[in-house]
């Protein structure tokens, strides 16, 4: 009986864990972006445990803002690309549409 109240309490009380949300993948990621990505993380991983010891290179460093310089770029060009093959999809259905209506 106590049991069955405490148990019921806590659930009461307690906040259910929710599922995690799917999220939608961007309409610009490539492997290309995912593989500086990477790269990326991992020297910022390799620069934060070096950086606690207080033995951090300038070499680390530079290489790690030329991965994240690098990704950007990736990004800005994945970007770009995305969206030009959007226009281009649009302006074709644009051009399949006026084509359609100067038939009739």
């Amino acid at each position: 009986m106590l049991i069955s109240t405490i148990a019921k309490a806590g659930d009461t009380s307690f906040k259910k864990k929710r599922p995690p949300v799917s999220k939608t993948p961007v309409y610009w990621w490539n492997d290309g972006v995912e593989d500086v990505r990477k790269n990326c993380l991992k020297q910022r991983r390799k620069l934060m445990k070096t950086n606690t010891k207080k033995d951090v290179s300038q070499d680390e460093k530079e290489k790690y803002r030329t991965l994240k310089k690098t990704l950007k770029k990736e990004i800005q060009k994945a970007k770009a690309k995305a969206r030009q093959k959007t226009c281009q999809a649009l302006d074709n259905d644009l051009l399949r549409q006026a084509a359609g209506l100067s038939d009739g």
